[in-house]
């Protein structure tokens, strides 16, 4: 029989060693890492969900008596700054969001098909509120369209996410007097609720008396948050700070576009370009993507910065000719990286939970590949590609298309083959694009005798188009 567990007294352990334990049992996160990290990447200027990798603290140990629990309430509090971020429903965070997130350590999340759930207003663990709806959006507008999205995450997550919020927006047919483009503010109204009520509590009173209004120095400390990370935000309000005075500047700081120096940004991009050329040469992709992935975040910012945009375009033709030039090898790199790491996965076995991981890596190739060129608007207008590398993109968004439709059983459509015959046609008798030929007509010719098969199938036995051709002809189910 095992032996019955022995009991001490934790009570009796120095205060330093409880604290310790405090910290370790409700301070720990976990997220589970996909095996293929390095092609998220690819999601850089693609749409991008937000990753919620829930809070795994025993808290448990809160419920042992009443001392542990304000003990390992106050440690759990100090360590961890939670902040409630509530999106409107209305309001589509995916479509504003670029770039590549890390997953989210959150504790808990509520959407509206969470019903059952409790809401989040009923944990008592967020320090700060931040809400997000369009700025023309009244409160009776708001009850009618539906409720907040709720996520309490941790304040380091939650401006990871919010300093990658599209800053700008620009509408290509209001040109300027001089057919420049007029840049516009993104449409969201940011309001920062430094001590917000809680349910059955005030503003004066926390959860179980441990926790009262926030002090002078931890406003300060949320607030400086809140001023390093937004920028381009007019529609921008603070509420219940102390200091008024502090939080008018905020405000105006907010509001304030970002300033990039024009020769930072020059020297940047090359340094990447090169970099990042360097470990592609020396077959280190995953080097390579992360090079890119840096040098492209910057150009990200640069293209809501018109000042910056301007300034660079009156440098003259040949000054914007190589910037657009490095610019387009962080993408092109960026994409033959993403590309090789998935063509490597495809060799191995696949498992069944991975299979939506890959579709969603090959649709974001294909995005990165379709609009790369107009995402910068000037910049890459006056660089033209090397006529193998047109052949190249071409021939990667043909497989990107075909895997992406494989693994969700799409209906697929003509502009796989239409990709696939540009490369054929800008390098004649390459026989890889001549084998990806091939491969894109009969997937779409089978397309038709799936159809007729699933109308004569018994729909118990139904099996998806992916599993049928698997079963058909498997030379075809590869990448």
């Amino acid at each position: 029989m095992p032996e019955p567990y022995q009991h001490f007294n934790f009570l009796g352990l120095p205060r330093e060693i409880r604290d310790a334990v405090y910290e370790y049992a409700l301070c720990s996160f976990s997220h589970r890492r996909g095996p293929y990290d390095i092609t998220q990447c690819a999601g850089l200027c693609s749409w991008t969900d937000v990753q919620i990798c829930h809070f795994t603290g025993d808290l448990n140990l809160l419920l042992v008596n009443k001392q542990i629990h304000n003990e390992g309430y106050k440690i759990m509090l100090e360590r961890n700054l939670f902040v409630l971020v509530q999106i409107h429903d209305s309001t589509d965070e995916h479509l504003m969001i670029r770039g590549h997130l890390p997953p989210v350590f959150a504790l808990y999340s509520a959407y509206q098909d969470e019903r059952e759930q409790v809401r989040p207003e009923s944990f008592p663990w967020h320090t700060m509120r931040i809400r997000l709806n369009e700025k023309n959006t009244t409160p009776e507008e708001m009850a009618m369209n539906g409720e907040y999205n709720d996520i309490v995450m941790l304040l380091e997550d939650c401006m990871d996410i919010l300093k990658r919020f599209e800053l700008r927006v620009t509408d290509e047919k209001l040109p300027d007097p001089n057919e420049r483009l007029l840049p516009m503010r993104l449409p969201i109204k940011v309001v920062v609720d430094l001590n917000p009520k809680r349910k059955e509590c005030n503003r004066e009173t926390s959860y179980m008396n441990i926790r009262n209004s926030h002090s002078d120095i931890e406003q300060k400390k949320l607030l400086k948050h809140i001023g390093d990370t937004f920028r381009g935000y007019d529609h921008f309000e603070i509420r219940n700070c102390d200091d008024k005075v502090l939080a008018a500047e905020v405000v105006q700081q907010v509001s304030k576009d970002p300033v990039i120096s024009l020769a930072f940004f020059q020297a940047h991009i090359e340094r990447h370009s090169h970099s990042s050329e360097a470990s592609w040469n020396q077959g280190n992709i995953v080097e390579c993507a992360n090079f890119c992935t840096e040098g492209l975040e910057l150009v990200h910012r640069v293209r809501f910065s018109a000042p910056l945009t301007y300034q660079l375009c009156d440098q003259g033709l040949q000054n914007c000719f190589h910037t657009s030039q490095f610019i387009h090898r962080l993408y092109y790199l960026l994409a033959r990286c993403t590309f090789a790491h998935l063509s490597k996965l495809m060799d191995k076995r696949i498992e069944e939970d991975n299979y939506q991981y890959i579709g969603d890596t090959a649709h974001a190739l294909f995005d990165l590949l379709k609009t790369h060129r107009k995402r910068v608007h000037g910049f890459l207008s006056h660089y033209d590609p090397p006529i193998h590398e047109k052949a190249e993109i071409n021939y990667m968004k043909a497989k990107a298309l075909r895997v992406e439709w494989e693994f969700y059983s799409m209906r697929p459509w003509g502009e796989m083959l239409r990709c696939i015959e540009d490369a054929k046609r800008l390098q004649p008798g390459d026989p890889i694009y001549e084998e990806e030929e091939r491969k894109a007509k009969l997937w779409l010719g089978e397309n038709a005798r799936y159809n007729v098969w699933v109308r004569t199938i018994d729909w118990e036995g139904y099996q998806t188009m992916r599993y049928w051709r698997m079963e058909i002809d498997k030379s075809v189910f590869e990448f």
